[in-house]
This record gives C-alpha cells, sequence and structure tokens, in this order.
C-alpha cells in the first residue's frame, strides 16, 4: 500500500515518506518526523502522539508516533484522543502538568465520514490566543496526513478494480468452457499467469479425502509423486486451520503451523507457497496452493488470490456439479439430504420429515372402513306409463311434470263430441231396426227377422263401443304418485293417437337408488352391500340403501365407462322425489388408509408398466 505523505500546507521541504509498500519501520520513521515537526512549529509543546488507523477495513486506531521519546503526560491524551474520535471534532482542554496549568489540543483526520487519524499535543501555560494558533497549524498540518490517507485510499480503490477486473475476465474465460476439466485447466493457468506463479494446483475434498485434481505447467510437473504428495500435505495443512497460510509468514501473521508449506518450498525448490481453503455452504470444499520460485507471497497477494477464488472457483464448482452422471447427482442430493435429516441444524427440516414418518406410519398401520364413492340418482321402484285410449283430440290437461296426484285424479280430458254424436246416431239406428223387427215380427217374416235381429244387435255394441270410450274420455291417474314425465299444456287441442304415451307417474313410497360405478371399482361391489346416499336437495338427510342388482351394461359418460348399480331405499321419506341426485358411499371393507389412498396411483402405475413391458 502506497504510504508517501504530501508536503504541508507550510511548504515544509522535508520529505514525509517515500516507500511504495506499506511496512512498520518506514512508516514510524515518517509519522516521528511528521509529528516532530509539528511539535516544532508550535511553540511551547511539551509531547505529542499520533495515532494512525493501518487497515481502514478494522478501523482500530493505534500510537505510531510520540514526541519526545518519553511523555509524561500519555495518559491524558489517551482520554483526550478517545473523545475525539468519540466526537469527532476538535478539541481543547486543560489539565495540570508537572509545573503549571497545560492544554490538551487533538485534531482527528477523517475520511468518508471515519476517523482514520488523531494527533494531540500537550501545549505549555500559554495564552488562549496561543492555544487557537497551535490548533490552527494542527489543521494545516493535518493537511499531509489527510493527503496520504486519500492516496491510500485511492491505491485499495485501483487495487480493488484490478482484482475485480481480473476476476471478471477469468470468470468469462471459465464460463466459456464447455466442461469442467478444461475450465479447471484454464483457471490455474490463467491464475498462474496474473500472480506471476511457478505453478497454481486445485484440489478437491471428496469423501472426507483431498485429491489434487489441477495443476498448471503440467508438462513441466512431470510424474513426481512426492512433490503431488507434498502439495496435498500443504492442501491439508490449510483445509484443518480452515485459514490462507503463507510461507515464508508475513511478520505480522499471527502464529500458524506451516511444516507442510516449509516442506513443500524446499522439495519443489521455490520461494514461498500460499494456500487458500476455498468455502461454499455446508464447509469448504476446495483448496487453491500457489507456488513462486524467486518473490515471496505478501498479504496484497494472499488478499487478490482470496477474492478471485470466491469470485471464480463457485462458477468452477457448479461446472463440476453439473458435469455429473445424473444416477450420481441423484445419490449426492439424497445424501445430502440424509445429512441434514440426521446431522445438526435444520430443525424446521427435521421437524418436517419427521412429521412425514409419523403421517406415513399412521397411514400405514391404521385401518378404516373402505366406502367406495360414486355418483347417483333417485328413481321410481315402478313407472307407469299413461297413454291415449283412442285417437282423439287433447282438451283439458290439469297435471304436468312434478305434480302430485291421487289415485282416480283426471289428468287428462279428450275431446268427446265426436263419440256423443256417433252414440246417438246408434241409437237412432237402433231404434228404427227394432222398429222393423216389430213390423216383421207381425208379418212373421223368418227371413228379415233374422236379419233385423242382426242388425239390432250390432247396433247395441257399435252403442256399447262409443258409450265405453265416452267413460275413457277421462284419463285418470291410476295410484297416487308423482307426475316424473310430460307436460300437455303446450298441446290443448292437438291430435293424439291410440297408444301414445301422456304422462309417466310413480309412486311416492317406492324408490330405487340408481349408482353409477366407475368400471375400475365395480369388482369391489357386490349383491347384498349396503351404503347411504346424499342428496343435493337434503344434504342433511342421508338415506340408507341395500345393493339388489349389478347390470351387466355399461353406460359411457364423459369418455368414462359406468356400470348402473340398483339398490333399494331401507327407510322413504316423504320429500324424496324422483330425479333427485347425489352422491351414493357403498360400504365395501376394513382395509388399511395408506392402500385407500394410494390404490388410483398404484393402479395407473400397473398400467403403465403393462402398457410398455407387459
Amino acid at each position: 500500500m502506497p504510504t508517501e505523505l504530501a508536503e504541508d500546507h507550510m511548504g515544509t521541504d522535508q520529505e514525509l515518506s517515500s516507500a511504495s509498500r506499506l511496512r512498520s519501520d518506514a512508516l514510524d520513521l515518517s509519522f516521528d518526523a511528521w509529528l516532530a515537526e509539528q511539535c516544532k512549529r508550535i511553540s511551547n509543546t511539551l509531547s505529542g502522539v499520533l495515532f494512525f488507523s493501518e487497515d481502514p477495513a478494522v478501523q482500530a486506531l493505534a500510537p505510531v508516533a510520540l514526541w519526545p521519546d518519553e511523555t509524561a503526560q500519555v495518559e491524558a491524551l489517551l482520554e483526550l484522543v478517545e473523545q475525539a474520535v468519540e466526537e469527532r471534532c476538535a478539541l481543547i482542554t486543560s489539565f495540570k502538568a508537572e509545573t503549571a496549568t497545560a492544554y490538551g489540543v487533538a485534531f482527528p483526520v477523517q475520511v468518508d465520514a471515519q476517523v482514520q487519524a488523531v494527533v494531540a499535543l500537550v501545549v505549555g501555560d500559554t495564552d488562549e490566543s496561543a492555544v487557537q494558533e497551535a490548533m490552527a497549524q494542527l489543521e494545516w498540518g493535518a493537511a499531509a496526513l489527510e493527503a496520504h490517507l486519500y492516496e491510500r485510499l485511492l491505491g485499495e480503490q485501483r487495487r480493488t478494480d484490478e482484482t475485480l477486473r481480473s476476476g471478471t475476465d477469468l470468470l468469462a474465460a471459465i464460463l466459456a468452457e464447455k466442461d469442467f476439466e478444461a475450465a479447471g485447466t484454464r483457471f490455474v493457468l490463467e491464475l498462474a499467469g496474473l500472480l506471476r506463479c511457478e505453478r497454481v494446483t486445485l484440489g478437491y475434498v471428496k469423501r472426507g479425502r483431498l485429491k489434487v485434481r489441477f495443476v498448471s505447467h503440467s508438462a513441466q510437473f512431470g510424474n513426481r509423486m512426492d512433490l503431488v504428495n507434498s502439495i496435498a500435505d500443504a492442501m491439508a495443512e490449510a483445509l484443518d486451520q480452515k485459514c490462507t497460510l503463507v510461507y515464508p509468514p508475513p511478520h505480522d501473521q499471527e502464529a500458524l503451523i506451516t511444516r507442510a508449506h516449509q516442506s513443500l518450498t524446499e522439495k519443489a525448490e521455490t520461494a514461498s507457497a500460499l494456500s487458500i481453503p476455498l468455502y461454499r455452504e455446508g464447509g469448504y470444499y476446495a483448496v487453491l496452493t500457489l507456488e513462486r520460485a524467486v518473490e515471496n507471497f505478501d498479504a496484497s497477494d494472499a488478499r487478490f488470490a482470496e477474492a478471485i477464488g470466491a469470485l471464480v472457483a463457485r462458477s468452477l464448482e457448479d461446472k463440476r456439479l453439473n458435469d455429473r452422471w445424473l444416477i450420481t447427482k441423484i445419490w449426492d442430493s439424497l445424501c445430502i439430504q440424509l445429512e441434514r435429516i440426521l446431522g445438526s441444524g435444520y430443525i424446521l427440516r427435521k421437524i418436517v420429515w419427521l412429521s412425514i414418518l409419523i403421517v406415513t406410519l399412521f397411514f400405514s398401520f391404521y385401518e378404516t372402513d373402505y366406502k367406495l364413492a360414486a355418483d347417483a340418482n333417485l328413481e321410481g321402484a315402478v313407472q307407469r306409463v299413461i297413454a291415449a285410449p283412442f285417437n282423439g283430440y287433447l282438451r283439458t290437461a290439469n297435471v304436468r311434470a312434478g305434480d302430485i296426484t291421487h289415485a282416480d285424479d283426471v289428468v287428462a280430458v279428450l275431446d268427446d263430441r265426436d263419440f256423443r254424436l256417433e252414440a246417438y246416431k246408434w241409437k237412432s239406428e237402433r231404434a228404427q231396426r227394432h222398429r222393423q223387427l216389430q213390423e216383421a215380427l207381425g208379418a212373421r217374416d223368418r227371413a228379415k227377422i233374422r236379419i233385423l235381429t242382426a242388425q239390432v244387435e250390432q247396433a247395441e255394441a257399435e252403442l256399447n263401443l262409443v258409450e265405453n270410450k265416452l267413460k275413457r274420455v277421462k284419463i285418470r291417474a291410476p295410484f297416487d304418485g308423482i307426475i316424473v314425465s310430460g307436460d300437455l299444456s303446450q298441446r290443448l287441442g292437438s291430435a293424439v293417437e291410440q297408444g301414445q304415451e301422456l304422462f309417466k307417474i310413480a309412486p311416492l313410497n317406492a324408490y330405487r337408488v340408481i349408482v353409477r360405478v366407475p368400471e375400475r371399482r365395480i369388482d369391489d361391489v357386490n349383491v347384498g352391500q349396503s351404503g347411504r346416499v346424499l342428496l343435493a336437495a337434503l344434504p342433511n338427510e342421508p338415506v340408507d340403501f341395500r345393493v339388489t342388482r349389478i347390470t351387466p351394461i355399461t353406460e359411457a359418460i364423459n369418455k368414462e365407462t359406468f356400470f348402473r348399480v340398483e339398490a333399494k331405499l331401507i327407510h322413504t321419506s316423504p320429500r324424496l322425489r324422483p330425479g333427485m341426485e347425489g352422491i351414493a358411499k357403498v360400504d365395501i371393507d376394513s382395509r388399511l388408509l395408506i392402500s385407500i389412498w394410494g390404490r388410483d396411483t398404484v393402479e395407473w402405475l400397473r398400467l403403465k408398466y403393462w402398457s410398455f413391458w407387459g
């Protein structure tokens, strides 16, 4: 990280920093010079301290310079620095020094609304205007620190942009590859070029074991199995500690075990090694190891490699998972789900699967009554047709479909005028023939007597026939019932023929249930089984019935085949009417609940199996 500081506003010629990277010894020296210069410019300065944040991401201030080398006001200055950081403004306070009253002056330097540095001075006994001049001088001098902070921020931004650009280019190159092998090889080669590495190796964790998968510059690598084992050991070392390892370790790195990395550099005759474990949801799945022949890896190289690995390696992992065999994908998915169910965490998933298991076991061992449900409708047990007794004309119609009638009630009347005229004709004919017969008897003409006697009998017969038709002009109901069909109210005066159906009538106390059973369930139904029907018109009054007949004839309704099953009602109700529809349930037997609910699926699978392989 660049640490070059700009000249202060007062025009000082002293160079505050010339190092291009952030090193603590050079940094301390430049900050000491800057603090000493500020203390010299401000008269009566007794002591001073500079706090600086070397890592802007951590935002932790640490003392980097003191003036003079030993000061008696450190504790007081520390309290003043904390107060300045908290309030984020310049502060002036007075406190007792060893000899007289002194003033404490603190000025925070902010970048992007964050305090990145604080300088605090102890100014000897002086007047208020001198203290104000000291604060102004300190503010002008802090411009150099602010310039340094902005330069550092720009450097960090440039490195971030470079990392994103390199990662995006590398990601695009990997995504352009068709399969996992080509993408992995491309990844290690491109990364080796970006970081000037002798070798880049990528290994994957499979079933708890780490295996080297891709090695850049494999032609130079040869078949050195000892080197492969050393790389695998270095990867395992980083994986066991779950952190990035650099050998030789930087001076500011915490104490970590790097024996395997040291052994790798000795066997490979390289200068430095870097291993980065890659993490995804569920744990670490791969390790990336980089080797340099001459130059050592530093913290910036490690951060760059970590960013590239986090950005690109997940896409590479997706390609690896996508290139697996389908059976392998299914097996791995099952193993993952089983691990989540039996392992720690995933409480909701465990509750769901436990509930499914309990429900399945309950359905597998619980028996209940199996009832076959099917559409049903109500019909009269007997239906009588009321037909026209002879040819004639309709005079009146007293009922129509849905009306209730009683025995001998007149339901329709035919026109009788023609019959009355015919009856009058035959009566006149009979009287005339009777007089002629009397005359023949008086003349004792036996031949004529026989002829006239026959004509009189014929007239009597014709008259009786006409009188019988007159009695049947009024069409009456044969019994108490309900008119099921027939509406002649729009046909008054029209002709009717002998035997033509006028009405259908059904009794009110005799019904039968017609159940339409699907053909795939007809084998479950037998004569004598009982059940109940719930009619749509009477949803609160289920009616019991018993199966009396299974008609061996099917009918198709909406592309589905049904058998007609007849059943007799055990109890009737005066509210029942022919034609009512509802749902009937036939009591079959007692079965497991899972067999009842899963029967349709099992039968469908059997039919599909038979259609393909039967």
